[in-house]
């Protein structure tokens, strides 16, 4: 893998090695700040208790002894991801700019005779500050995070199983924030209520009997909340923002149509797929967390995937550049439509799961 970096990334074996440990630091200091926050989960759970039933409040000393020892720990874990994640990467870019000098130096005259100069240090100079970019803020904070989530799902799963499996239902939300966010480039508030909405259609489905269909319904209530969101921004040229909050206020009905004006709904002694699992053997007494890591992992591997294909690539692009897209006999306002649509389905999968 790191070998790779550097072939990818024109890096030096001490710049390989500044990948290492930026990645080794930064993984650290995520897991002692969850640690810090683990520590004041504790303290305020003894307080609670103390006020809900009159129990002793906890020592003082081990809860001042536990802020200095994580106060010191991550002040020695920032500093070290600071110098490895930053200044030698510095060192490292100085490097690369001072090799490509020495390249152009030996280039002939007639070369940049027929190029315009300030171009073309524009191009080289914006090339190398993205790499320097890419080296001090995205890979020791991308595999940092991947190794602290490993690390944290281990911990969950070891602790309360339950835990892992409430996490695990809120992956299909990330991926459709990636989605809408990170790839289209759109603030969807439609988010929260679509959340709901895969709930409540998913409980009143279930109720009436037909657990098999709620989750497909649920996904289809989503979707048709994302296209009334994009119809809004696309045709109506209502600002993403302000669609999403449209979309989200109307929702509240919605959501409340959608349960028979209720407020909440009982699913005592009704068949779930939680139970059809159960009652076929599968999983053993772990089908809840192998459920939930399935339809995660599932929704993870075709959403890549898709994006992978023409009509991913196509919504891919329309986030980067819209106008690059148009230009290239494609409709902007389709890619958008679509990509929304599968999103809000996502989030609405999410709530119909959780539900």
């Amino acid at each position: 893998m790191f070998a790779s970096f550097q072939k990818k990334y024109f890096l030096s074996d001490k710049g390989v090695a500044g990948v290492k440990r930026g990645i080794f630091w930064t993984a650290l200091t995520n897991l002692i700040t969850m640690a810090g926050m683990g520590l004041l989960f504790l303290v305020m759970a003894g307080f609670v208790e103390h006020l809900a039933t009159g129990a002793d409040l906890p020592d003082a000393l081990p809860i001042v002894g536990g802020l200095l020892v994580f106060f010191v720990l991550l002040f020695a874990s920032n500093w070290q991801q600071y110098y490895y994640t930053y200044c030698i990467f510095y060192e490292e870019c100085g490097k690369q700019r001072m090799e490509i000098a020495e390249r152009l130096r030996k280039l002939p005259l007639s070369f940049f005779g027929r190029r315009d100069l300030a171009d073309l240090t524009e191009t080289i100079m914006g090339d190398v500050q993205a790499m320097e970019h890419a080296y001090s803020h995205v890979l020791p904070e991308l595999y940092g995070a991947y190794i602290m989530l490993v690390v944290a799902a281990v911990g969950l799963v070891a602790f309360d199983w339950r835990l892992a499996i409430a996490a695990l239902w809120s992956a299909p939300v990330a991926l459709a924030l990636f989605l809408s966010f990170r790839v289209l480039d759109i603030a969807d508030l439609t988010t929260d209520g679509c959340f709901v909405l895969g709930a409540a259609v998913s409980v009143t489905l279930t109720a009436a009997g037909h657990p098999l269909l709620a989750v497909p319904a649920a996904m289809l209530a989503g979707a048709c909340a994302g296209f009334i969101t994009a119809f809004l921004q696309t045709r109506l040229s209502v600002p993403s923002i302000l669609a999403g909050i449209v979309t989200n206020t109307g929702l509240y009905t919605i959501n409340l149509m959608a349960m028979g004006w209720r407020s909440n709904e009982s699913l005592l002694g009704s068949d779930t797929v939680f139970t059809l699992l159960r009652s076929i053997g599968l999983g053993g007494d772990w089908y809840e967390l192998v459920l939930a890591a399935a339809v995660t992992l599932l929704c993870g591997g075709l959403l890549a995937l898709f994006l992978g294909t023409r009509l991913g690539l196509s919504i891919r692009a329309t986030g980067d550049n819209p106008d690059m897209v148009r230009a290239s006999s494609l409709d902007p306002t389709f890619t958008v439509t679509v990509g929304l649509c599968l999103s809000n389905a996502l989030t609405a999968l999410s709530g119909a799961m959780v539900g």
